[in-house]
């Protein structure tokens, strides 16, 4: 084997490079370090602040909201108490006429610039509003209308038939004589658009509002103009619905980070109902300081970069001067040694007694001691490469014997893996279809149970189904009677007009009769006073003839008064006849309405019976489809169960095959272990030669390179 110089050991020489330059290195990498840490701390400096004052910021815009919602409220009550002692409306509570009351309220709305007035009466029922034409609900149970018909003014928030959230004041109307009449209601809408766009423009800050935890109406939308309203947490229901108190936290709503307040809505039990909430966009006010003070950052950044650069070229020259130039010599010396035909007689002057002497020193230490081992090394030399090739013989023939053992115990090695991990992946797959039966049999159970109360109710449908097409039938009957009689009542009731038009002709005629009579005894009375008086002027002769005469006249008088009163008699009778007529006109058009929402009435009872025939088919078909199903899924069931048990058998089996397959893997991997041992011992032996062949040679090169 070719020798190989001491100097060949050493690594390739490479281009050098100054520990100047690498300090300096070192210096730009430390102060462009520097700078991205002040760089980062002044950001986290600035953040905490900007934090801190947008918090702050939201919270105050919150007390400022609180408070004008507070204002509005007093603005309510005003409005309330100066609305209810206007003499017109007074006037209109007592009359209750709604247009009358509309036209005043209406005009009120605009004056007071209320969002809504109402007037109502003392059991709460609406008689106008002055926003909508719509009146005649029942607001009792509404906080301000209820104490107000009690003679106390308030105002609250509520929830109202045509807005979701208002604030409502209410205050009672009187009467001259102090008497409660009714009550005047006005507020705001408060959960409009337009509410929450004018605060949202006040205090800079979107504004929602939530009825219970769902968003009715917020500020913030997205690109396509929906609403949008952060998600509300757990911990914020806990301390808003169950504490009644503020929670704040930092949320993402859309593509921007916001800082919002939450605060209960109170309802009139005092209660928790929805809650106000106020977002302040934290993304655009972080973006807007990083344009403010980030030219100031870089500024601040390149002037500490710029004293760091100065201050470390001011140490790296000095260390230079006190360091750099003893260990240029001391590498020098180094560096002659390195060469071919290394002189170990060499010393070096001690410059100092500071860390640099100490260097200087050992090197002379160790380069006596080194002069004194490459001198007992030369004298060894031969007895070394005599025992290196003894031992390079011996340890060939020990490891061709060594590797021919091991091959053979690698192979039985690798069957029994093999085995194993075919058995291990059969125990997997066994257990998977265990798993699978399992879960298979818990469904068919599950499927089982549904289907049987599937079919339950389905046979509880056909029964009710049933019932009601027993019900709809009786009502098919009795609709049809009923349209039946409707009719006959009609006719009848036509027959009748038609015999009351008779007797109102013939009581006209009978009138006319009447007429006639009382006319035929006005004559005859007339002619009883001219036999009378031609009797007075006959004398004795014509007495007869007067008492005739005076009986005549009596009974002219007679028929008068009797024509008289026949004639009252028949006015009364035309009259009661003329208003059953009107009435029988009446009742005829009654019946005929009847008649025709019996036939409509009729025809959807047809249509339900139609309906609920199909459903009945329908239903029946299901039942038997599901029985069917039933009768599979018991099928399913038992051989879900047969697969299970044969699947444990297979297991058994193989848990059994596996404990065999593990002693012999285990018996296996002992001797596997004995010849590697065995194995690294003779490849260690005859790694050991060969170095220690190589070495001699090395030392045989190496030594004859020193001059001592």
């Amino acid at each position: 084997m070719a020798q190989t110089a001491f100097s060949d050991k050493l690594p390739a020489a490479k281009k050098q490079t100054s520990l100047v330059r690498k300090l300096s290195s070192v210096n730009r990498i430390t102060v462009f370090f520097t700078a991205i840490v002040s760089g980062v701390a002044l950001a986290v400096f600035f953040y905490s602040i900007l934090t801190a004052q947008h918090e702050q910021a939201t919270r105050a815009s919150v007390s400022g909201y609180r408070i004008l919602l507070d204002d509005f409220g007093l603005r309510a009550e005003g409005a309330a108490v100066s609305i209810a002692g206007r003499p017109d409306v007074v006037q209109a509570a007592l009359n209750r006429n709604h247009q009358y009351a509309y036209k005043i309220l209406s005009e009120l709305t605009k004056q007071m610039r209320v969002d809504f007035i109402v007037l109502t009466d003392t059991s709460g029922n609406i008689i106008s509003r002055g926003h909508s034409e719509r009146y005649g609900d029942n607001i009792i149970n509404q906080r301000a209308v209820k104490e107000a018909v009690r003679g106390r003014a308030t105002y609250s928030y509520e929830k109202g038939v045509l807005v979701r959230f208002a604030i409502r004041a209410g205050c009672p109307v009187y009467d001259s004589e102090r008497r409660i009449i009714g009550a005047v209601v006005s507020g705001f809408n408060v959960s409009s658009a337009d509410f929450l766009q004018k605060a949202r423009a006040t205090f800079g800050c979107d504004v929602m509002l939530y009825d219970g935890t769902e968003a009715v109406s917020s500020t913030i939308a997205d690109e396509a103009g929906d609403m949008l309203a952060p998600p509300i947490g757990d911990d914020c229901i806990e301390a808003v619905f169950s504490r009644g108190e503020m929670y704040a936290e930092m949320d993402r709503i859309g593509k921007d980070q916001y800082y919002v307040v939450y605060w209960p809505v109170f309802d009139t039990a005092g209660k928790p109902a929805g809650m106000w909430a106020l977002a302040s966009n934290f993304s655009s006010s972080r973006a807007e300081l990083i344009r403010t003070i980030g030219l100031r950052m870089l500024e601040i950044i390149a002037a500490v970069i710029i004293l760091l650069v100065i201050l470390v070229s001011i140490i790296a020259n000095r260390i230079f001067g006190l360091f750099m130039r003893p260990l240029q010599r001391v590498s020098q010396a180094f560096t002659a040694l390195s060469q071919g035909n290394a002189n170990l007689s060499v010393q070096l002057d001690v410059p100092s007694n500071d860390e640099i002497g100490t260097l200087v020193s050992g090197f002379n230490k160790f380069i006596r001691k080194l002069y004194a081992i490459v001198k007992d090394v030369k004298e060894s030399k031969a007895t070394l490469v005599t025992a290196g090739e003894d031992m390079t013989g011996r340890a060939d023939d020990t490891s061709s014997s060594i590797t021919e053992i091991i091959a053979n115990i690698e192979n039985i090695h690798a069957q029994m893996d093999e085995q194993e991990s075919s058995v291990e992946q059969t125990v997997g797959s066994v257990n998977e279809i265990a798993s699978n039966i399992d879960s298979l049999e818990r469904m068919i159970q599950n499927q089982s149970s549904s289907m049987t109360e599937a079919s339950a109710a389905i046979e509880e449908m056909i029964v009710s189904i049933a019932s009601v097409n027993q019900s709809v039938d009786k009502m098919v009957d009795s609709f049809s009677l009923l349209r039946e009689k409707a009719q006959d009542g009609f006719i009848k009731q036509t027959d009748v007009n038609t015999r009351i038009g008779q007797i109102e002709t013939q009581s006209n005629m009978l009138q006319g009769a009447n007429t006639i009579i009382a006319d035929i005894a006005t004559r005859t009375n007339l002619l009883a006073m001219n036999a009378s008086i031609e009797a007075a002027h006959a004398g004795k002769a014509g007495k007869g003839f007067a008492v005739v005469a005076d009986e005549i006249r009596k009974l002219s008088k007679s028929s008068a008064a009797q024509s008289k009163r026949i004639g009252e008699e028949l006015s009364n009778v035309q009259q009661a006849i003329s208003s059953v007529v009107g009435a029988s006109a009446e009742l005829s058009s009654v019946f005929k309405s009847v008649s025709d929402e019996l036939n409509v009435t009729n025809q959807f009872v047809l249509y339900i019976k139609q309906a609920m025939q199909e459903q009945n088919e329908g239903s029946k078909q299901i039942d038997a489809s599901l029985r069917i199903v039933n009768g599979n899924t018991t099928s399913v069931q038992n051989a879900s169960r047969e697969m299970a048990a044969g699947n444990k058998s297979i297991l058994a089996e193989i848990s059994k095959l596996q404990n065999n397959a593990a002693g012999m893997k285990a018996g296996m991997d002992e001797m596997a272990m004995g010849a590697r041992q065995i194995n690294e011992t003779g490849a260690a032996l005859e790694s050991i030669s060969t170095q220690v062949k190589e070495a001699i040679q090395k030392i045989e090169s190496q030594i004859d390179q020193f001059e001592l």
